[in-house]
């Protein structure tokens, strides 16, 4: 095949490596393809040589690339990307490939092709890549900056920068000079000393056994210690419809203490807070505030045959801020009480073994 910009067997080796360890392919299902290859040539927006081109099919990232970047972009989508007649042939080839094969050889077409219709050198930007698409796209381009939310899927190995939150950045593995430290935007609007639980979506409290343990150790700590808690909601659960007779016995149990605000623009410098392995979760660690990330070693949205996963693992193990939901609640004391002692004995008033004598009382 001749892709233009011929790719190197490295490239799609890698690609074919990262295609169980991503969500998706990106690419429209092999009907949705088909229509792309005759489909009519779309237009590309107007803007200037320099301008930064964010590369992703979600145009809700356009405005957080913005943010985090700290300069405009412009946002243009490979699968929209004017196709030319070599471009629509191999995807005629590639829809009739097995899943796996679509998805490497289709990404790589698109890549290929959007290097086709830019200028040389075009400054390129990524945000939170979940897909193959982008990976496939970095393969083809330098890629100026990317952005990850949190460490679940691969580094791109073509950045030129790399921001996330400094705990992200210890699993990700980019070197120094790739990285740079951010956090997603938050405000400090206390000092009352709190305890605070940050839930994940409300929707995996059935089946996730972190979700169920966090919520324990809220039940825990308000029964056994007498001590107010705040249980922050996932942003998309803050409008939750509560007519599931499972949320609806939640919110009756915890009442006025579930709280709906942004949950990184309600923080307390003494605070004492916990959660899983969520996005937040990443940010909080890498914020002046004591809080533990607690995980279940039996599951994770990391696959465990991928890169990442290593990585991951060993950074449980030098954390002495991460452990296994199932430690008891003693343990999780200890871990709060080590990340940040001042804070811990502003909320509980007395250190882990005191906390603990109270709680058999």
């Amino acid at each position: 095949m001749n892709f233009g910009m011929q790719p190197s067997s490295g490239s799609l080796r890698h690609l074919w490596r990262l295609e169980p360890q991503v969500y998706q392919s990106g690419l429209p299902r092999r009907a949705g393809l088909l229509r792309l290859v005759l489909m009519r040539s779309g237009f590309w927006p107007a803007c200037e040589p320099q301008t930064l081109l964010l590369v992703d099919g979600n145009s809700n990232k356009e405005v957080h690339a913005r943010r985090e970047f700290k300069e405009e972009c412009v946002r243009i989508d490979a699968v929209r990307a004017p196709l030319d007649l070599r471009a629509r042939i191999l995807l005629l080839i590639t829809a009739i490939l097995p899943s796996r094969g679509m998805a490497v050889f289709g990404t790589t077409v698109l890549a290929a092709n959007l290097r086709r219709q830019l200028p040389d050198k075009p400054r390129i930007c990524l945000y939170n890549p979940q897909h193959l698409l982008p990976y496939a796209v970095s393969e083809a381009f330098e890629v100026e900056k990317v952005f990850h939310l949190a460490p679940e899927y691969p580094r791109v190995r073509a950045a030129k920068f790399a921001y996330a939150c400094s705990a992200a950045h210890e699993i990700l593995g980019y070197n120094e000079e790739q990285r740079r430290n951010v956090n997603q935007p938050n405000t400090f609007i206390s000092s009352n000393p709190s305890v605070r639980v940050y839930l994940t979506q409300l929707h995996v409290l059935r089946s996730s056994k972190t979700e169920s343990a966090l919520i324990d150790f809220a039940r825990w700590v308000r029964n056994r210690l007498q001590l107010q808690v705040e249980v922050f909601l996932h942003y998309l659960d803050r409008d939750v419809n509560q007519h599931d007779p499972f949320l609806i016995a939640l919110f009756n149990e915890f009442g006025d203490m579930i709280r709906h605000e942004p949950s990184l623009h309600s923080l307390s410098t003494t605070q004492v807070s916990v959660s899983g392995m969520s996005s937040i979760g990443y940010d909080l660690l890498s914020l002046d505030v004591c809080h533990l990330m607690v995980y279940d070693p039996d599951t994770s949205a990391v696959p465990i045959d991928g890169s990442v996963w290593p990585r991951l693992t060993d950074w449980r193990h030098q954390r002495s801020d991460v452990i296994r939901f199932d430690e008891p609640f003693r343990a999780w004391l200890d871990a709060l009480y080590a990340t940040d002692a001042v804070s811990f004995q502003a909320v509980f008033h007395g250190t882990p073994e005191a906390v603990e004598a109270r709680a058999k009382l």
